[in-house]
């Protein structure tokens, strides 16, 4: 944890994978610590013996056990509690004797419980229905009822006279409150008390830690808007809670049919199905819809999410009912000397060896994330615990039965602490993005402030320019120079690529183009300048394809030099043109860039449209481009219309031909009108 934290505070996320990896490793053998200090800490057994009046009842040798008059001191008698020759001997470990009849009920190790006549010596009734060491007996002397528990805390009752079991509900309402669920202190218990305690804590803290792993993957996905994660955090949700089902009924604090010894063994055997299992449902689901996921919409995400939270809910409420209405659960620990000691847990164990080497991989590798490796890596303490819990532990309550549950609670810690990490991780990805969107806004801000706010005022000219970038900031330009008296130049530029360092060569080249407009009466003379300091800027890395246009007044002419861009004019005719490049791009040739000046007549009536690929470029659902000849159908149908309105219409329609809201490249379209 120390390392995590290290790595987290030094910003080192591509560490964090390994460290978690290796911290979940070394809490692997925290469990075996807690098993010796249970070891350690176990209290002396208490001294077996049972005495009502003068008569005394001690155990004697292995099995056998003497009655001795205390008035006297003198031995009474001596029962031999080996009555199955076949059988192995087994440690008396609890005695009763009866304060009104004339009887002795002696519990073993072994589970039996045997209940002797003393007025003749004999065995009357003999139970062999529990397996683990009885602690202690009682009997309800109104209702003959026989009750022990054994060394797992649970409490069983029988008819004293026939041996018939009871089921234990029956006998609550005629047995004191603290007797049905503080049994254990009244019989002396308190190693019992002491572990249920235990068991109690880590029980309850790994189900608040898979609660909480449900709700904030409910936050997470409003957070990054990945449905993955909910999906699997409802999955630990509902394992949650058929954990604090199991826990619940284990502690009597809700009515359960089944005692302690069946009951946890067999419910735990459940539970872990039931989690390993939705955890596997819920990332198939995920990898089986993963297309459809990716392009559905937030609300069929929340729909999905609700029907897939509905079916694990279904489950788990089935699970609680079963276990809830069947008068007998089926056993769950052996102890005749088999290998696999709960077999039940076998299923959950081959389920997590299915998940763990097969579906957690491909949900992690398709959905990489601390959350998603967090689940793949929770598989170790899990497989763990199961080891524990098939293999070792033979009673409620041993120290193997604590290991797995330890275990269990470190396996539901392994991804919260995921899910808080990606949370964080996030958190401060949003941060930066939210403080690098700001920057850029700014950058938008100064870049539109570079673009020309107003045309310059010549007679008979109208003017107007936009430009709509695809992203924050773009690489499209245009702008106006005022080249002297009656001539006016109009320059349109696109810069390879749209992002921040496209914004900011087109504002070296706007720069340099505006310096050198000043110097070189040449187009030519200006645009291959233009091109050697752009080419020792860009190292060739970018490129800017322009059109720079010269508009004589006087002569009614168009001067222009194109490098690698082309623009169109509607002539006063009704005719139309195409002006393609005179030269290459800017910036990609080193030496000496050829770029020729052409000029064309421009009559009043005619008008100018200069205009970047983003418009000509966009492809409606057909794939087809938007082209130029929906430019020139545009300007035949509303040649009427100002330059300003016929650019908003070219940039519009554009738009609406693509179907887009935001265009896929920067649109950039200047429209000059020599009016009549």
């Amino acid at each position: 944890m120390l390392l995590l934290f290290v790595a987290f505070m030094n910003n080192e996320p591509a560490e964090l994978p390994k460290l978690i990896s290796g911290a979940i490793i070394v809490l692997c053998f925290v469990p075996f610590l807690i098993i010796q200090w249970i070891s350690a800490t176990q209290p002396e057994p208490a001294l077996v013996q049972a005495t009502r009046g003068d008569l005394q009842a001690t155990p004697w040798e292995v099995d056998q056990i003497e009655i001795r008059d205390l008035s006297d001191n003198t031995p009474v008698a001596l029962l031999n509690t080996h009555i199955h020759e076949d059988n192995a001997h087994s440690v008396i470990t609890s005695l009763l004797i009866l304060p009104d009849k004339e009887f002795l009920i002696c519990g073993k190790a072994n589970g039996t419980i045997q209940v002797w006549n003393l007025d003749n010596e004999k065995l009357a009734v003999e139970i062999n229905s529990i397996f683990h060491p009885i602690v202690s007996v009682a009997v309800h002397t109104e209702t003959k009822t026989l009750l022990a528990v054994s060394n797992t805390g649970s409490v069983s009752a029988w008819n004293l006279e026939g041996g018939e079991p009871i089921l234990l509900q029956q006998v609550k309402p005629d047995i004191p409150a603290s007797i049905r669920f503080y049994h254990d202190i009244d019989f002396h218990m308190e190693s019992v008390v002491r572990k249920q305690f235990w068991y109690t804590i880590i029980e309850w803290t790994a189900v608040c830690i898979a609660l909480i792993t449900g709700f904030l993957s409910i936050i997470h996905y409003y957070t990054v808007g990945d449905v993955s994660t909910p999906i699997v955090g409802t999955a630990l949700f509902f394992s949650g809670l058929i954990d604090a089902f199991n826990l619940l009924s284990a502690d009597h604090l809700i009515n359960s049919v089944e005692d302690t010894v069946r009951f946890i063994p067999i419910t735990w055997a459940i539970s872990r199905t039931f989690n390993v299992s939705i955890l596997i449902l819920g990332t198939s689901l995920i990898l089986l819809k993963r297309n459809k996921l990716k392009q559905s919409s937030h609300r069929s995400e929340i729909r999905f999410l609700a029907v897939v939270a509905f079916i694990f809910a279904m489950i788990a409420y089935a699970i609680v009912h079963i276990c809830s209405v069947l008068p007998e659960l089926p056993q769950a620990i052996y102890l005749d000397g088999r290998l696999a000691k709960r077999p039940w847990d076998i299923l959950p164990l081959a389920l997590l060896l299915l998940a763990g080497t097969v579906v957690f991989p491909r949900f992690y590798r398709k959905y990489p994330s601390l959350f998603s490796y967090g689940i793949f890596l929770s598989v170790v303490p899990h497989l763990a615990t199961q080891i524990h819990a098939v293999f070792w532990s033979s009673q409620v309550f041993d120290p193997d039965f604590f290991a797995a549950h330890s275990l269990r609670l470190l396996a539901y810690l392994v991804p919260f602490i995921g899910l808080i990490l990606d949370y964080n991780r996030v958190h401060e990805q949003e941060a930066t993005y939210q403080e690098t969107q700001q920057k850029l806004l700014i950058a938008r801000s100064v870049q539109q402030n570079l673009l020309p706010q107003s045309a310059p005022k010549m007679k008979g000219i109208d003017l107007a320019g936009r430009s709509q970038s695809s992203d924050t900031v773009g690489g499209d330009y245009f702008d106006y120079l005022q080249l002297g008296k009656n001539r006016l130049g109009i320059v349109i530029g696109d810069v390879s690529g749209h992002d921040f360092g496209a914004s900011l060569f087109m504002a070296q080249t706007r720069a340099y183009l505006r310096a050198l407009s000043t110097i070189h009466d040449d187009l030519s003379d200006a645009m291959r300048e233009l091109n050697e300091y752009l080419t020792n800027d860009s190292h060739t890395h970018r490129f800017v394809t322009m059109f720079l246009a010269r508009f004589n007044l006087e002569s009614q002419t168009l001067d222009y030099c194109a490098a690698g861009h082309q623009s169109l004019v509607l002539n006063s005719d009704k005719t139309t043109t195409i002006i393609g490049p005179t030269g290459p791009p800017l910036g990609v040739m080193e030496d000496g860039l050829e770029c020729a000046v052409e000029q064309i007549p421009f009559k009043p009536g005619s008008i100018l449209v200069e205009l970047t690929d983003g418009i000509l470029e966009v492809k409606n659902e057909e794939g087809v481009m938007f082209g130029n000849d929906h430019v020139f159908s545009i300007l035949n149908e509303h040649q009427d219309k100002t330059s300003e309105e016929l650019v908003e219409l070219i940039i519009s329609t554009a738009l609406e031909y693509s179907d887009q809201p935001v265009p896929y490249d920067d649109m950039t379209v200047v429209v000059m009108k020599f009016q009549k």
